[in-house]
């Protein structure tokens, strides 16, 4: 099946969808087709309000890495976050230590995350109505960056089409 009608197919199933759950369910299934199995949807600022207390996330992420991330106050550190703020362009992690020097926080975010077993990463910036922003973000536990980012390139429209 070609990358139009299966990008169809997933819409008309999100739309007879009954709840969000449902939805991310759909989502899932798609990004583990594509041979992601570690995400994250993160609506940053909703459309209605500059309030990003007001955020919400689904993930896959290990529940340990989520509940330090939140423990340390990760947000205003991530590079991620920042980055996603200001570009539209879907990036690969790796590509920001290259682009941008990190503050030792910003480093240790990536570096715990890595402990952790999140080696490598890529994000789409999603913007919506009126204030909103998310990030669709997909990671792996593998070594190899060079694999993941030629994978994250082969896919990044498709996943950009799926988030939004």
């Amino acid at each position: 099946m070609d990358t139009i009608r299966a990008l169809d197919i997933f819409i008309e199933k999100v739309d007879k969808a009954n709840d969000p759950t449902e939805v991310f369910e759909l989502l899932r299934a798609e990004i583990e087709r594509r041979g992601f199995s570690i995400y994250t949807y993160w609506l940053m600022v909703g459309p209605e309000d500059n309030n990003p207390t007001n955020s919400f996330w689904v993930t896959s992420y290990p529940k340990e890495w989520t509940e330090h991330y939140l423990k340390e106050d990760y947000g205003p550190h991530d590079m991620v976050v920042r980055r996603s703020a200001i570009s539209a362009v879907p990036f690969l992690w790796s590509d920001l230590k290259k682009k941008y020097v990190l503050t030792p926080t910003q480093k240790l975010v990536f570096d715990d995350a890595r402990d952790i077993g999140i080696r490598g990463g890529a994000t789409v910036p999603i913007r919506g109505p009126g204030m909103a922003v998310a990030t669709f973000s997909v990671a792996s536990h593998e070594e190899d960056d060079e694999e993941f980012a030629q994978h994250f390139k082969r896919y990044r429209h498709e996943l950009h089409m799926l988030a939004t």
